[in-house]
């Protein structure tokens, strides 16, 4: 219930900084709450997707390459060394997952350019 509450509030805040104009609050209110929100509601479901995504193509260059096997199912990455075996686990830090959450909240609440050009780069 307690997350709801601060959701609310967060979206009144951006609203009533954006009807006044005040676009750095805007912007740092808004790409900030974002950020936070989506790493509390959205961590498990879209970590998983850019893990996926991250280990299938590293699966693909280690069947190319066979320097490594890979785990897809578990995110395991085995690299055999003359003595010994060094395991890699791919998590949402390995994934991309925070960098990409974070270019999205400043993406989404940047105020000075129209909506066709934020997506253009």
């Amino acid at each position: 219930m307690l997350p709801v509450i601060f959701f609310i509030i967060w979206l009144y805040t951006i609203y009533v900084f954006k009807k006044n104009k005040l676009y750095f609050f805007y912007f740092v209110v808004g790409s900030s709450g974002f950020f936070i929100f989506m790493m509390y509601f959205g961590l498990k479901q879209i970590k998983d997707i850019f893990s996926n995504i991250v280990m299938k193509f590293i699966e693909l260059v280690g069947n190319l390459t066979q320097i490594y096997e890979t785990i897809p199912e578990s995110y395991f990455i085995l690299l055999n060394t003359k003595g010994s075996i060094i395991t890699f686990v791919l998590d949402y830090e390995c994934s991309g997952f925070i960098e990409t959450l974070v270019y999205l909240s400043i993406l989404i609440f940047f105020a000075k350019v129209n909506i066709l050009e934020k997506f253009k780069y």
